[in-house]
């Protein structure tokens, strides 16, 4: 089915309509959507929120102008920005860390993950964390040689 018919059969049949649309598009925005939000929870919901997003402003999709993808990639994209805006760090990374993040000490993946996560500078990063400027440029420091060494190991 194509994007026009999908079109169609979601403005006359939503629920039929929405289903198509999700099983053709849900991998694919799920994507776009992990890359800004590591959370796996927060994902879901977000690409739930994306799917009612389109379905209720279906009519205002003009084929013309783009691609359907590219129009619900950009009501992903935005979806996706807006969450991590209105949750708290904590819920914005969730409990996922990367495997080059777990062969890091526990006072390093804090500071990791708030900088490169979430997206904080190391003065922000600082503030959260109660820490001073320096711990937290230390204990970057000492993060990315612990990541490198890693890293090294794994390949000889």
């Amino acid at each position: 089915m194509d994007s026009i018919e999908l079109v169609k059969l979601l403005q006359q049949e939503k629920e039929k309509g929405l289903s198509c649309l999700y099983d053709k598009y849900a991998a694919a925005l799920n994507g776009i959507v992990a890359r800004i939000i590591v959370s796996e929870a927060l994902a879901e919901e977000v690409l739930q929120q994306i799917f009612l997003k389109v379905a209720l402003s279906i009519d205002a999709y003009e084929k013309e102008n783009c691609s359907l993808f590219t129009w619900m990639s950009r009501i992903a994209r935005q979806e996706a920005l807006i969450a991590l805006e209105t949750h708290s760090p904590e819920e914005r990374a969730g409990k996922s860390t990367h495997p080059l993040v777990s062969n890091t000490g526990n006072d390093c993946k804090d500071v990791l993950n708030y900088i490169y996560v979430l997206g904080y500078t190391p003065l922000e990063t600082a503030q959260h964390l109660d820490l001073s400027l320096d711990e937290v440029k230390a204990k970057l420091r000492m993060a990315v040689n612990q990541i490198r060494q890693s890293c090294q190991s794994n390949m000889a």
